[in-house]
């Protein structure tokens, strides 16, 4: 019987080493998995970080290229950054595209130089809106501009506005609601003035 007793004894003693060396077993697993969820954070945590900076320089240069854009067009066209950016602003409150604003005023450029030079289909289309060969010679781009853009939007006509539009401003005054367009230009002007100052 000393032998069973042993034999029960001993095998005690290795069921607690065996247990003892899986308790060992799970908390070195735990530890090699919180260390490794803990090493998966900052990992992530670089990448995510390293996606921000990416993303801030990504629309840096976007920023910057558009700023160069409207200062070339404003520049070309003999007019200030903050007109180019209300005219922006208020085509897309008005059925156009914010793209289209440089478009506008070379289209509505040539057709000014066009009339200046003698082209009696382009002084017709400013005669039909009370601008003069007179006034295209004495006044600035802008004010020839504005008043265009004024005296469209206060056409009763929508075809013969609407076909007006396109001949002075080319096909970026396609869907473009004159009337809407007409009415707080200078306020948006205004606002935009100290983006403006930036440019």
């Amino acid at each position: 019987m000393a032998g069973l007793g042993d034999l029960v004894v001993k095998l005690s003693a290795e069921t607690a080493q065996f247990n003892q060396a899986l308790d060992k077993a799970s908390y070195q697993a735990q530890r090699n998995f919180d260390s490794m969820v803990k090493s998966a954070k900052t990992a992530g945590f670089a990448i995510a970080g390293a996606f921000a900076v990416g993303q801030l320089v990504s629309f840096t240069r976007q920023a910057i290229a558009y700023a160069d854009q409207i200062a070339d067009v404003a520049k070309a066209n003999e007019v200030g950054a903050e007109t180019v950016l209300a005219l922006g602003e208020s085509l897309r409150r008005n059925g156009g595209e914010a793209e289209n604003a440089g478009k506008m005023f070379s289209s509505f450029t040539s057709k000014v130089y066009q009339a200046v030079e003698g082209s009696r289909g382009a002084q017709d289309a400013f005669k039909s809106l009370g601008i003069t060969t007179e006034n295209l010679s004495n006044m600035s781009m802008i004010e020839l501009f504005d008043s265009a853009i004024d005296r469209l939007g206060k056409m009763q006509d929508s075809a013969t506005r609407n076909g007006l539009a396109m001949e002075l401003f080319g096909k970026a005054a396609k869907g473009v609601d004159f009337v809407g367009l007409s009415q707080g230009t200078d306020e948006l002007r205004q606002s935009f003035m100290e983006y403006a100052m930036a440019i």
